[in-house]
């Protein structure tokens, strides 16, 4: 991404940015992936758990991906709230299915830096097009294992998101206002990722 800033400095000009505020959020952009790869060797250690329990066992937690997700990308920004939320949820091991109906070429360009940057084909996917017409196809789909829904979406449409997403008890995560503050840290806390994880408790009986 830093050998592209260029390329994406023009992209998000195109799209309506001011060159300076386009070269912030860039940076912003990459910091925010060191800052998630940082998370990549951590979160097990921090989100799992060694549970105490009354009798001969051992019980351990430990964190799993839930599968694929998807991810209703940001109006607020072309490139870091979609760079928070994706990475935030391919760090955890899962796949994505993306969709976006605004800034289509900068985030479209960020797909060729995933590509070139060695993340496995079929990890990240990115469906542009009319957010109506694809929410009801997310929402619905049973291969589809939870969303994160942003701060895009109308009071209408997210009411209408929750209740189709029931088909296969969809875990939807709703961010609050702190989460889609994206030029703070939170927005790809802990905490997000844990949203974009399962539990998985062992039981496992002591030795003597």
């Amino acid at each position: 991404l830093d050998q592209r800033s260029e390329e994406f400095l023009e992209s998000m000009i195109q799209e309506g940015y001011s060159e300076l505020t386009a070269r912030k959020e860039i940076q912003q952009s990459i910091d925010r992936l060191v800052y998630l790869a940082g998370w990549a060797d951590k979160y097990q250690q921090l989100l799992s758990s060694v549970n105490p329990v009354n009798g001969p066992y051992f019980v351990v937690s430990l964190v799993e991906p839930i599968g694929v997700v998807g991810v209703v990308a940001s109006s607020d920004n072309a490139l870091l709230s979609f760079v928070t939320r994706v990475v935030s949820a391919i760090l955890t091991g899962n796949t994505v299915v993306a969709l976006t109906s605004s800034y289509p070429l900068t985030r479209l360009s960020f797909a060729e830096v995933l590509h070139t940057s060695d993340v496995p084909g079929g990890v990240v996917n990115i469906l542009t097009g009319d957010l109506d017409e694809l929410l009801t196809v997310l929402a619905t789909h049973k291969g589809v294992q939870a969303a994160d829904v942003g701060n895009s979406l109308t009071p209408e449409q997210k009411e209408q998101f929750l209740q189709e997403s029931v088909v296969n008890v969809k875990r939807v995560l709703v961010p609050n206002e702190r989460e889609t503050n994206w030029e703070d840290a939170s927005s790809a806390s802990p905490g997000v990722l844990q949203s974009f994880s399962e539990t998985k408790t062992i039981w496992s009986p002591m030795a003597y």
